[in-house]
């Protein structure tokens, strides 16, 4: 027969199971281009909200980029490189190949090395207003490339709304 105390150690066990297993990240190692397939665009039926997100993964999933590079630029304008991926997916502003690093890269990295980047799914809601009309940003982006709503206010237009990410996530295989 179970006894009171054996009863409540057995329950407290079985209720910190439960909420910890509801509470684990995803982490899991794809290719740019397996990522981009993952991503749905959706724009509201009413026209407010911009909608990305990814099918497979939620806020604070890991993905692991495992892929070897197809292109390598410095742009100078903005101390950035920007790194590309083979894609065959139908690039538009939503879905692109690239990312952007801060600093020039060129001199440590090169077209066709294996690199590895980890990144963390943030889940981010902007509101913008047009007058009397809000129009809302939903979108699943990374972590390491967020600065703030009004960061990404200040620069979608000019179709930079992210910051470049640090050169510390990416490593040469």
């Amino acid at each position: 027969m179970i006894n009171k105390k054996s009863l409540i150690l057995i329950t407290a066990f079985m209720l910190l199971f439960i909420i910890y297993s509801g509470c684990t990240q995803n982490e899991e190692t794809i290719t740019v281009n397996q990522m981009l397939y993952d991503i749905n665009t959706n724009i509201s039926s009413d026209y407010n909200t911009l909608k990305i997100n990814y099918s497979s993964y939620n806020e604070n999933d890991t993905i692991i980029i495992d892929d070897q590079i197809e292109n390598i630029e410095y742009n100078s304008e903005n101390d950035s490189t920007v790194i590309s991926f083979f894609s065959n997916v139908n690039e538009s502003i939503f879905k692109s190949s690239d990312l952007i690093f801060e600093g020039d890269l060129t001199d440590t990295y090169n077209v066709d090395d294996n690199v590895e980047i980890k990144l963390t799914i943030k889940h981010v809601l902007i509101p913008i207003n047009f007058g009397d009309d809000t129009f809302y940003y939903d979108v699943e982006i990374f972590k390491e490339q967020w600065v703030s709503e009004d960061y990404f206010i200040s620069n979608v237009q000019n179709g930079f709304p992210f910051k470049p990410m640090s050169d510390q996530i990416i490593i040469k295989k």
